[in-house]
């Protein structure tokens, strides 16, 4: 454990960190103090002459032999993640760049104010080795679960490749006191030894990587849902003009009130009780699911069938959060419908949405996605982003197909 890097290690090995930390109050999150750590020890490894011998970086060799470019998403050209990605995966991309722009704004006037004081070199820390020292914690750090979920750099260790067909993981170990892997099948003298990096999409592992399997061979393979909270009118397959919206507003509040006795609640004040109770529950109101061929996600039908639930009145937005919000069977509602049918209905219309998101053509697709491409960059990443779009259409539109007859045999009474 002394060879792991961690947040402990870093504050109590270099002074500058603690410095720009805060010092006893450590106000910067982890994954920050750990980036500033990264780009400190590239900088004195370089002044240390490129290298591998240490000097008065003790980590020198390791920091020798880490790429330029870590190759994740933070490393592409500007306009390619609009031109490559979509829906989700565009999102989980836009989440990515948040963090590493967040990253900089925390430390920014923190560094400026240690070089003025001379608790820190000018240079050491700028917009682009943070950046980069981001990328190589996307791309490297360790998520210990048996450690407490901290999240640590294992030197060297960090090299081993995923594979899909692995189940093992870096892990600290109690009876050892070290971090290690637990193998999951006998290995051959000499035989390259793979862990997992977790059960990721092809997608996923492009954004953190910078690489993605075989087409077809990633069984974790998903399309994301980018999915929030929003007036029915937003979820509409079509824009529709404000005379339609005005036509169905009205029609929905008829049909309430013939149900009710009362009007429907305005979209408004529906949406406002929605969410505090969302909040209440630590339910966040904007959610990404990943949705596989074979599989839909953990709470993810229970979310739908919250979002699109019609409320009598605001009042009642606690009660039908707890019905729907927790994880069981989801119930019939007070009118009498189904909410797993309603769940079903809202996912396969936000499938058919998400389809439309996409403007490259399909045939277009498929040829560079079979195109064999030898020595990485641009062409390559454009290539396997096509490939990535050709399983994501795939996905939705089966799970939009299936979502639509089971919601069927549901309203039927077949299920």
């Amino acid at each position: 454990m002394n060879l792991v890097i961690s947040q402990e290690s870093v504050l109590r090995d270099s002074p500058i960190v603690r410095r720009i930390a805060g010092g006893v109050g450590y106000d910067l999150p982890q994954w920050t103090i750990l980036a500033l750590w990264l780009a400190e020890q590239r900088h004195l490894a370089r002044c240390d002459g490129g290298g591998g011998g240490g000097g008065s970086s003790r980590w020198g060799p390791y920091l020798a032999v880490l790429p330029d470019a870590a190759g994740t998403v933070l490393d592409w050209k500007e306009g390619e993640v609009d031109r490559w990605l979509s829906g989700g995966l565009r999102t989980k991309a836009r989440i990515i760049t948040a963090a590493d722009d967040a990253s900089w704004s925390e430390v920014a006037d923190l560094v400026s104010a240690a070089e003025v004081d001379g608790a820190c070199p000018h240079g050491m820390f700028t917009r682009d080795s943070v950046r980069w020292a981001v990328g190589v914690l996307l791309s490297r750090s360790v998520r210990l679960d048996s450690a407490g979920g901290e999240t640590v750099l294992v030197p060297f260790a960090d090299f081993a490749n995923h594979s899909v067909d692995a189940d093992c993981f870096l892990d600290f170990d109690a009876g050892s006191g070290a971090v290690g892997v637990r193998l999951d099948r006998g290995y051959a003298p000499g035989e390259q030894v793979f862990i997992s990096y977790g059960p990721k999409s092809s997608g996923e592992l492009l954004l953190s990587y910078g690489f993605a399997p075989p087409p077809g061979s990633n069984p974790n393979d998903a399309a994301f849902l980018d999915l929030r909270l929003a007036a029915p009118s937003a979820q509409l397959d079509e824009q529709p003009t404000q005379q339609q919206q005005r036509g169905r507003k009205k029609q929905q509040q008829q049909q309430q009130a013939s149900v009710t006795g009362r009007p429907a609640p305005p979209e408004s004040r529906v949406l406002e009780a929605k969410r505090a109770a969302m909040a209440a529950r630590g339910v966040p109101d904007s959610e990404v699911f990943g949705v596989r061929l074979d599989a839909l996600p953990e709470g993810l039908l229970d979310y739908i069938a919250f979002l699109d639930a019609p409320l009598e009145d605001e009042s009642d937005a606690e009660g039908l959060a707890d019905a729907l919000l927790s994880r069981g069977e989801l119930p019939i509602l007070k009118d009498g419908t189904s909410a797993e049918a309603l769940a079903l209905e809202g996912l396969a219309r936000r499938c058919k949405q998400a389809l439309k998101a996409y403007t490259q053509d399909p045939a277009a697709d498929k040829r560079l996605a079979d195109t064999v491409l030898q020595g990485g960059g641009y062409e390559q990443r454009e290539a396997l982003c096509a490939s990535i779009r050709l399983r994501e259409r795939a996905i939705l539109s089966r799970t939009e197909f299936v979502a639509l007859q089971r919601a069927k045999a549901i309203r039927r009474g077949q299920v």
